[in-house]
């Protein structure tokens, strides 16, 4: 999930909204609570969960600032990887969602918030990061494990489902 929110300054805000003046407020990695009104006009918590500030944001032009938010997915991607995080011992078999939790967990994805299924396929030798983040390689793997797909739940868990490819149903089904 990825959002842009517009903050807007006025009189009665509790806190600068200058990133300079409060860096602490709006750093990258920061969590933000998104309430948008359903159907009936009642504010509800974002589908989601929470999201994260994923870059800097500029100084405040105009009164307001613009954030760029998204979930724990695509803000464990904000940095490259170094080295190997797969763990795996050549010849020893791993479950292919055990790879991919200690890949999120790489990724500074905390343990608590990763909740994977069960995989068919095993590992035995460590694999090659082509994918350009921890969270994308794996994402990759939950891919080929049966077409999986990783996704935040609005606990702000991350978890896999199967995409469903029988006709005449949506390809990502909320099928496990």
């Amino acid at each position: 999930t990825r959002a842009t929110l517009v903050v807007l300054d006025t009189l009665l805000a509790p806190e600068s909204l200058d990133v300079s003046e409060n860096p602490a407020r709006w750093r990258p990695g920061m969590r933000v609570k998104v309430r948008i009104p359903n159907s009936s006009g009642t504010y509800v918590n974002h589908p989601q969960g929470y999201l994260y500030i994923l870059r800097d944001p500029e100084l405040p032009k105009d009164g307001f600032i613009t954030l760029e938010l998204g979930c724990w997915l695509l803000w464990g991607g904000t940095t490259a990887p170094e080295g190997d995080a797969s763990a795996i011992s050549y010849g020893t078999d791993e479950p292919s969602s055990d790879v991919a939790t200690r890949l999120l967990e790489a990724a500074d994805i905390p343990s608590a918030n990763i909740s994977l299924s069960t995989w068919p396929y095993s590992l035995a030798v460590p694999i090659p990061n082509e994918s350009g983040s921890y969270p994308a390689q794996a994402a990759d793997l939950a891919y080929s494990n049966d077409w999986r797909y990783l996704y935040q739940n609005s606990a702000g868990i991350v978890r896999d489902r199967r995409l469903s490819l029988a006709a005449g149903l949506p390809r990502a089904s909320s099928r496990p």
